[in-house]
């Protein structure tokens, strides 16, 4: 970890004891007392297709945490399309033993139990998107206890705008150039100077074919993404279809592969002119490290909510910054805007114009709104917004897990 992010963490400790002293407690010692865990699953209005994939529904795990001195956080995760109740499984399992009674001040510590905790049962998947959540919950509570924006916290001198793309290009069905038209028509209306579609769709003329109209619609002045959503496993099925976006001149190309295919990754960036991105289905900085030796790719794309949270989302950018490599974490733009405006590395927040498609939204109080391609940093403190208790309730899979610091076997914890 570089020293800036070093005291970043330091300062966590520091800022949120002072704001403790300030208050008028003694008491130094501030420990994690109570936390929750539910799955949701929340339905799309309209069903959308992905390449290889329907999606009519998204899970999430939110998670809620209370500390002895009464301050408290939130955080969350996509799971997917399923994965939410096995998720809240090992939150059950391995976060609630580990961390009640812990210092919330140090979220590092905890994460290193956390990853110790589970060197057998594996550190990817699903137990890095329940403990993405719980550190996510960590660093909002403790820039709430600090009176601060997540990314005044991060980073004093955080941006306090940052630019975002509007993300879409979903099919409801039969492509229909109309729709496609309609869509980028209603982005550029909205002001954004940059648009991301999906692509890969079908057979390889139909998917150029749609590609080119969607830049004739858009014109030559706006940055064009493409995401081919892990479409190919094979650099020679790849080659043909990426070579043939560069008459679209795309800012990236997303996903050509599944993850973890970083030598094909490698292999494919030395033979095309395309800057590939990728990063999203990743689970630690050292899968991004391994990226970056490899020269496998021009942007990462890393999402604090499944890379392991914030605390290894900024170890992210810190490889990012260190090997020239743009960041623009995907999803999520209502927790990324903090981080891309703390970050140096970072350039862009995906957002999504349309509830339909990342619809985390009905379940939060104070949703970020993009205007004029942009959006603002929130200035209340912590990550700006509160879970609708009714709407977790409507979505919620199963009971809540809980867990409370008052029983002699959870003691160990506090040791962190």
């Amino acid at each position: 970890m570089s020293d800036q992010k070093i005291r970043i963490l330091q300062a966590i400790r520091y800022r949120t004891k002072s704001r403790q002293v300030q208050d008028g407690e003694m008491n130094m010692s501030v420990m994690i007392t109570r936390l929750s865990a539910v799955a949701v699953r929340v339905p799309l209005a309209t069903p959308v297709l992905a390449p290889q994939l329907k999606i009519s529904f998204r899970d999430y795990l939110l998670v809620m945490l209370e500390c002895s001195d009464n301050s408290r956080g939130i955080g969350f995760s996509y799971i997917g399309t399923g994965g939410g109740k096995s998720t809240a499984a090992v939150f059950d399992e391995f976060v609630l033993q580990n961390v009640l009674g812990a210092d919330p001040t140090n979220p590092e510590a905890i994460s290193k139990k956390l990853k110790f905790a589970t060197r057998i049962q594996g550190r990817g998947g699903i137990v890095a998107n329940a403990f993405s959540a719980l550190d996510i919950a960590l660093w909002d509570r403790n820039s709430r206890a600090a009176g601060l924006p997540l990314a005044q916290m991060i980073n004093p001198d955080a941006k306090k705008v940052v630019p975002a793309y509007a993300s879409g290009g979903y099919l409801n069905g039969e492509y229909r150039p109309a729709e496609l038209e309609r869509e980028i028509k209603s982005a550029l209306d909205a002001g954004f100077a940059s648009i991301k579609l999906k692509c890969a769709f079908g057979s390889q003329q139909d998917d150029i074919d749609r590609v080119k109209t969607a830049r004739r619609f858009m014109g030559d002045k706006t940055n064009l993404m493409l995401d081919a959503y892990n479409r190919w496993t094979r650099v020679e099925d790849a080659l043909p279809s990426v070579m043939a976006y560069q008459d679209v001149h795309p800012y990236w190309v997303e996903d050509p592969f599944e993850p973890d295919m970083t030598e094909e990754l490698s292999d494919l960036n030395r033979q095309v002119g395309a800057v590939l991105a990728t990063g999203e289905f990743y689970f630690s900085p050292a899968a991004f490290q391994a990226m970056a030796t490899r020269k496998a790719v021009g942007v990462f794309q890393a999402e604090a909510p499944r890379c392991g949270g914030i605390t290894d989302w900024l170890k992210i950018a810190d490889i990012a910054q260190a090997n020239g490599i743009e960041f623009s974490p995907c999803w999520f733009h209502d927790l990324h805007v903090h981080l891309v405006a703390a970050s140096p590395a970072a350039k862009f927040v995906e957002y999504f114009p349309t509830r339909d498609i990342l619809n985390f939204a009905e379940l939060i109080d104070r949703p970020v709104i993009a205007r004029d391609g942009e959006i603002a940093v929130p200035q209340e403190p912590g990550v700006g917004f509160d879970f609708i208790m009714d709407a977790v309730e409507k979505y919620a899979l199963a009971p809540a897990i809980t867990g409370t610091f008052d029983t002699p076997t959870l003691v160990q914890a506090a040791a962190i």
